[in-house]
Formats: C-alpha cells, sequence, structure tokens
C-alpha cells in the first residue's frame, strides 16, 4: 500500500529537461553538419550554430529525399561524375593512404572499379521498396574472386586477390557454378523475403577486413570501398 501511494517519480519531468533538450539538438547539428553537405550549407547560410528554440531549428529542416535521392537520381540521370562526389562524402574520412597494392594496379582501373561497385549497391538500396511494390525484388551480388575467361586474362590481379585469406581459411577461388547457385537462390521462392542488399560471396574476406578482424585487408578493401584519401 506505502508503494501505491507514493507519487510517480515520472509524472512530472526534470525542470531543466528542455534546456537538456536543446543542448542535445545542438551537439547533434555539430555531428550532422560534418557528415551532411546539405544541412551544413543550410546551417552556413543562415548563420546557425546551436540550437536555442524550436523556431531554430526549422530553417535546417529538408525532406529526407534530398539527400537520400542522391543516388537514385544521378545513377538513373547517367551523372557519375556527380554519383562518385556524393559516394565521397559517406566515406569515412582521414583514412590512411592504401598501400603499394593500390598504385600498382591504379592504371588497371581499380578506383573506378571500386565506385562502380559502390553505385551498383546504391541502385540496389534505393530500388528495393519502389520495386517491391510492383511485385519485383532487387538484389545484386558482390562476389569475390570468380575462374571465369575475363578473370584468366588478367588471373596476376583478379585471381590472386585475397590469396592469402583464402589460404589462412582453406577456401578457394569461386566458380562461374557456385555464383549460379547464389543468383538462383537469389531468384528463388526461398528468398522471399530478401530485398534491396548486395549478397557478398567471398568466404567473408570483405567483412573481416573492414572490421579488422582480418587486418592484412583491411588497405586493400578500404580503397576499393572508397573509404580512403590516396596521397
Amino acid at each position: 500500500m506505502a508503494m501505491v501511494n507514493e507519487e510517480d517519480p515520472f509524472a512530472a519531468g526534470r525542470d531543466d529537461l528542455w534546456d537538456l533538450q536543446l543542448q542535445a539538438a545542438s551537439q547533434r547539428l555539430a555531428e550532422r553538419r560534418l557528415q551532411i553537405p546539405v544541412l551544413d550549407q543550410l546551417a552556413s547560410d543562415r548563420g546557425i550554430d546551436d540550437i536555442t528554440s524550436l523556431e531554430s531549428m526549422v530553417p535546417l529542416l529538408f525532406a529526407d529525399t534530398v539527400y537520400k535521392s542522391y543516388s537514385e537520381a544521378f545513377v538513373d540521370g547517367g551523372r557519375w561524375d556527380l554519383l562518385t562526389k556524393w559516394l565521397a562524402t559517406l566515406a569515412t574520412p582521414d583514412f590512411a593512404a592504401a598501400d603499394s597494392w593500390s598504385k600498382a594496379h591504379e592504371s588497371e582501373g581499380i578506383i573506378h572499379y571500386g565506385f562502380s561497385k559502390k553505385a551498383i549497391n546504391a541502385y540496389v538500396a534505393t530500388q528495393g521498396y519502389h520495386l517491391l511494390k510492383k511485385g519485383i525484388r532487387i538484389n545484386a551480388i558482390c562476389p569475390g574472386p570468380t575462374d571465369t575467361p575475363l578473370a584468366q586474362a588478367n588471373a596476376d590481379l583478379w585471381l590472386t586477390f585475397a590469396q592469402d585469406y583464402r589460404d589462412e581459411t582453406g577456401s578457394k577461388v569461386h566458380t562461374p557454378e557456385q555464383m549460379g547457385d547464389v543468383m538462383a537462390f537469389l531468384n528463388s521462392a526461398a528468398a522471399f523475403g530478401i530485398n534491396g542488399i548486395t549478397l557478398l560471396v567471398d568466404y567473408g574476406h570483405t567483412m573481416a577486413s573492414l572490421t579488422g578482424a582480418y587486418p592484412p585487408g583491411k588497405p586493400i578493401i578500404d580503397l576499393i570501398m572508397g573509404r580512403v584519401q590516396l596521397t
């Protein structure tokens, strides 16, 4: 009975709750304007560095599609130059330059190859929702080294890629048939709930490298993913 008669401690907010919320909004603004150029431009144009009231938030509002539809619009319009610049705003800054491997293969289009992969990933991710409303699922495969005639024509680059990882994990270069099995699965009824994703089929090499679980692969994968600044 004593507990029932006690006042609810959550019935009334803190006296300084509003001030804390405004402070949190200011902190989020400082974080996000470094990541979202549109927001930074709005804040700079209006001279807003801190959130002091609800009114000061209004000039900073913009539709999420202004930012999130960039990839779709650029891909549909074939503006690969603008897509590259947009992708750069999503990359993690201040990474060290990639190792000598990147420079050795720069003339073979490694940078362009990496951005083309990101363009496909972005297209699949943005089209998944719209196509599903029409009864269509869209997914992509990001394969590891696969023994195809094209790869064999430049085997020193493509078929030896991640060889050290495969040696350590006991895995092998993929066959075209294995990639076909993955595509057959994604197009089957068994994958009914899978939509708008890019499926990595590389024995876990990419994720192990990105997360640092496999440190030797990180510089190269960071380069391909557009996460480094070349010097």
